[in-house]
This record gives structure tokens, C-alpha cells and sequence, in this order.
């Protein structure tokens, strides 16, 4: 089981992989909604918030978004598809 974190980071790598204005607009509307389901002193928040302004921290975004339990992480992805 310890490749399937790998492989749910890989799928959402797919997302954040555009062109910068498209990047940061997704990270940002990610964070928007994590604050608004996980709360703005989560760690997986602020892990997000750092990716909007450095593309290195977008990994580590996207394996704090995996490490949340199941029904948060997704409530989280769940209403960040519909933006998509």
C-alpha cells in the first residue's frame, strides 16, 4: 500500500501542472475551499497557501491533501472538481 499515496499525488500533480497564471488560479481556489472545510489553522491549508506563491511546495500540498482522513480529503476534492 505505500505506493498508492504516490500514485493519488501523481493524479493531482496532473492538475497543478499548467502554465503559472493557471497554477496559482487553482491552488488558490483549492485554498478557498480548504478553509472553508478543513479551517484556516489546518496544516493542509497552510501547505496550499505556500504552493500559491512557490511551485516547489506544490508536492508537499499535495501530500498534506492526501494525509487528511477520509471524509475530509473528500468533501475537499469533491467540491474542487466542480470547479474544474
Amino acid at each position: 500500500m505505500a505506493s498508492r499515496p504516490g500514485f493519488l499525488t501523481h493524479g493531482l500533480a496532473a492538475v497543478f501542472s499548467g502554465a503559472e497564471p493557471e497554477r496559482s488560479a487553482r491552488l488558490r481556489e483549492l485554498r478557498a475551499l480548504a478553509l472553508c472545510i478543513l479551517g484556516p489553522a489546518h496544516p493542509a491549508t497552510a501547505a496550499i497557501g505556500d504552493a500559491v506563491d512557490n511551485p516547489d511546495a506544490v508536492t508537499a500540498a499535495m501530500v498534506a491533501i492526501m494525509a487528511l482522513p477520509a471524509i475530509p480529503k473528500r468533501r475537499l476534492l469533491g467540491a474542487f472538481a466542480t470547479l474544474l
